[in-house]
């Protein structure tokens, strides 16, 4: 049901509208809760490189996209794959962290951590 959903939605909403890439996201949740992590390490693939393109590396939904990933490679025993994928999901994370640690310290008058 899920894919005949994403079908309909890629046809009359284009494969790049955030509600036909949230609905590949879902099916890839699926596949991977059902124990088929290949076809939804394919999807969410597919769905991160969208959202990265259409929302922006450092998107929380890209992020999600990313983390989900990770997972499904894990699952599979791509531990090497995973780790990357993290990286790429932390980095900016903690970049976005320390930038709001550094604007609440300037804000509170003080240049010292």
């Amino acid at each position: 049901m899920q894919r005949e959903v994403l079908a309909v939605m890629q046809r009359v909403l284009g494969a790049e509208h955030p509600s036909t890439f949230g609905t590949a996201h879902n099916l890839a949740a699926s596949l991977s809760n059902q124990g088929k992590h290949d076809e939804a390490e394919m999807m969410l693939r597919e769905v991160l490189a969208v959202r990265k393109r259409v929302l922006g590396a450092q998107h929380p939904y890209t992020l999600i996209t990313a983390n989900n990933l990770a997972v499904s490679l894990k699952r599979q025993g791509s531990l090497f794959l995973c780790v990357r994928v993290c990286i790429y999901v932390l980095v900016p994370a903690l970049v976005l962290l320390c930038a709001s640690v550094f604007a609440c310290v300037h804000m509170m008058g003080s240049h010292e951590l």
